[in-house]
């Protein structure tokens, strides 16, 4: 998952320093020391990667240069722009106006090395985000709505398809909010392996959520998302008190 996708490598750390806390205050060391081995044994399977990285970069912890390309789009300031991704390469065939508003600064930078305009973009994006606050919040409140329904994306006209996919994705989408509070709430009364993992997805889901992001995204961790979101409703919800669900 990290090779595929460079996120899961923070994710991975993250979920590394929670358990550390956990292993503070939790009874279950066992199972939280597991946990660690996992994790530590995925990393340790990206080092020759990051070997071959440093080497071409001298930097250390560096799986890819796209995050610059994406939270450059995720902080656009333009009102008629909402963070929604688009490739560089052949921007040209995109909307004239979005070309328009970005080919001066783009082209200043394409001839550049990659890292080098890695470092450029995150740079411009950080002041973006600095000086147009209100305008990154609603580009952020846009990719939620790109990761969990697909919509909205810059010129995207919405069609019936798109309506029926967005009835499973609003239960998948409701669902994972009754279970995220309900986590929130009662996560003393959650078996340690799954609260370790509604954490690994929440905190991907939270980093994801603040770059440009697709509804694919979500597909790595729907098989771990849906098994979350089956335990804390069977363990939470009282719909076995419901009379012909008691036997379920």
């Amino acid at each position: 998952m990290v090779l595929t996708k460079v996120i899961f490598a923070y994710v991975l750390l993250a979920t590394v320093l929670i358990i550390l806390i956990f292993l503070i205050f939790n009874k279950n060391k066992e199972i939280l020391k597991r946990f660690l081995v996992i994790l530590f044994l995925g990393f340790c399977f990206t080092t020759p990667y990051l070997v071959y990285t440093y080497n071409l970069t001298n930097k250390l912890f560096y799986y890819g240069n796209s995050g610059g390309m994406s939270l450059y789009w995720m902080s656009t300031p333009y009102p008629e722009e909402n963070g929604d991704w688009h490739p560089f390469a052949n921007l040209e065939s995109h909307d004239e106006e979005i070309v328009a508003r970005h080919k001066t600064f783009l082209d200043s930078i394409k001839d550049l090395s990659p890292i080098e305009k890695d470092i450029i973009l995150k740079k411009r994006a950080l002041e973006n985000i600095t000086n147009y606050k209100l305008k990154y919040f609603k580009n952020w409140i846009s990719n939620l709505g790109r990761i969990f329904f697909e919509y909205p994306h810059d010129s995207q006209k919405l069609y019936g398809k798109q309506l029926i996919y967005a009835f499973p994705n609003a239960i998948f989408f409701i669902s994972f909010l009754i279970t995220f509070f309900i986590s929130v709430f009662s996560f003393r009364r959650i078996e340690t392996p799954i609260l370790i993992l509604g954490l690994f997805t929440t905190v991907y889901l939270v980093g994801i959520s603040f770059l440009s992001s697709y509804h694919r995204f979500l597909y790595p961790v729907y098989p771990i998302t849906l098994v979350w979101i089956g335990y804390i409703f069977d363990k939470f919800l009282p719909y076995k008190r419901i009379p012909f669900l008691k036997s379920c």
